[in-house]
């Protein structure tokens, strides 16, 4: 199959569990009808300012012969839609270079985020702490990692850098003039799936120690992610208390944890207390996920990028080995008709299927899920729809590259 840009592949919205990556899969852009909407039912933060729902207006009954609807996640387990995450570490962590490659991963499409499939779409980044250079020259090292090019997220992906500028959404218990224009500015953005918010220290101009005027910042930016369908990720330092419990994880009032459906804890390593262990994010709270979820991270090429699975094979060499066979068991599926999916909730886990083949003898399925990983990583794979149109099965293929585009 011919690899094509994200703007000319058409995504439907699926049925499948939030779990599986494939419910991730999701329509891009260029469409009226958003699938990720639910057109029956009016989220809270569409009512206008002052205006509130009626409680006599609520009857139970509503929601007969409904099936409740599915929790989305903008990235699966971490950052749920329509709600506001947190991301928290102490000063040069790498929080905002996360947030950058956050917002390139779903702009990009079919590609995952340290390991987690995201809804495909547009996505915008306000970087109040970073100048505009600095954004630029770490761009085009996510896009090599990815093994993307410009033209892959141009007209996808809106970083803007308002260093040195009065980039308040708060002040004196209000919303600022540019928290309404901004919000004036997204609804311009076809299919915007999500918005970074770097840092709460420079967009939050209150009082970070009152709970009230915290909670209802954090209120008018839940009820923005609402009324849009987004996932936010609002960045803020963490606390300098000595005391490790969830609320203290950042500075100021627990408003912030208590506020957010998610939080999750940029650590550094041995230099946060975690002996030598390197940085990873920790998933330190989840009101619709795992708790706990630690994913393990390690400095490259300036990047934070997810530590590979163990595979129990040495040397690259011996890993490189594992994705040929992982390749050719795909091409040999392709041609015997059979189907193969990266879900674990799939009858046709490849890596299980896969795992059994004679052809595969000395590796394990963890050696072969790891191998399948780095191939989505490097865009030598993809997962793509079949059947007639509107079948919303997919299964796994290689990506056939014209001549003189090989990597």
């Amino acid at each position: 199959m011919r690899m094509d840009t994200p703007d000319t592949i058409v995504r439907v919205m699926t049925d499948f569990h939030p779990d599986d990556p494939e419910f991730f899969r999701q329509i891009a852009s260029g469409i009226d009808d958003d699938p990720l909407r639910d057109e029956t039912s009016k989220p809270n933060g569409a009512y206008a300012c002052g205006e509130l729902p009626a409680i006599n207006h609520a009857d139970v009954a509503r929601w007969r012969g409904r099936e409740p609807p599915e929790i989305i996640f903008t990235i699966a387990d971490l950052v749920p839609q329509g709600m506001v995450t947190l991301l928290t570490s102490h000063g040069g962590a790498g929080k905002t270079l996360l947030l950058q490659m956050a917002g390139t991963v779903l702009a990009a499409g079919d590609v995952r985020f340290l390991g987690k499939a995201v809804v495909a779409g547009r996505a915008a980044g306000i970087f109040a702490e970073d100048p505009e250079r600095v954004l630029h020259i770490r761009q085009p090292r996510i896009n090599e990692f990815l093994g993307i090019d410009y033209d892959r997220i141009a007209g996808r992906y809106f970083p803007q850098s308002y260093f040195g500028l009065p980039a308040q959404l708060w002040r004196r218990g209000k919303a600022t003039d540019l928290l309404t224009s901004l919000e004036d500015q997204l609804s311009r953005i076809e299919a915007l799936r999500l918005l970074t918010l770097d840092n709460a220290a420079v967009l939050f101009a209150g009082d970070e120690n009152s709970r009230s005027e915290v909670t209802e910042f954090m209120s008018v930016l839940n009820g923005l992610a609402d009324r849009h369908s987004i996932g936010i990720i609002l960045s803020a330092h963490a606390s300098k208390t000595q005391d490790r419990t969830t609320l203290r994880v950042t500075s100021g009032s627990t408003a912030w944890v208590n506020a957010c459906r998610s939080v999750l804890e940029l650590k550094t390593g041995g230099s946060s207390g975690d002996g030598d262990q390197g940085p990873s994010l920790v998933v330190v709270k989840a009101n619709h996920a795992p708790t706990g979820t630690t994913i393990p991270l390690e400095w490259r090429d300036k990047l934070l990028v997810p530590v590979l699975p163990s595979t129990g094979i040495l040397g690259s060499m011996g890993r490189r080995a594992a994705e040929h066979v992982f390749l050719d068991l795909i091409d040999a599926a392709t041609r015997q008709g059979r189907n193969v999916s990266d879900s674990k909730h799939a009858g046709c886990y490849a890596p299980k299927k896969f795992a059994a083949s004679p052809n595969a003898e000395g590796y394990s399925q963890k050696d072969l899920a790891a191998a399948m990983e780095h191939l989505f990583t490097a865009g030598e794979i993809v997962m793509e729809q079949y059947g007639r149109k509107g079948d919303p099965r997919r299964r796994m293929v290689r990506v056939v590259r014209e001549a003189g585009n090989e990597p």
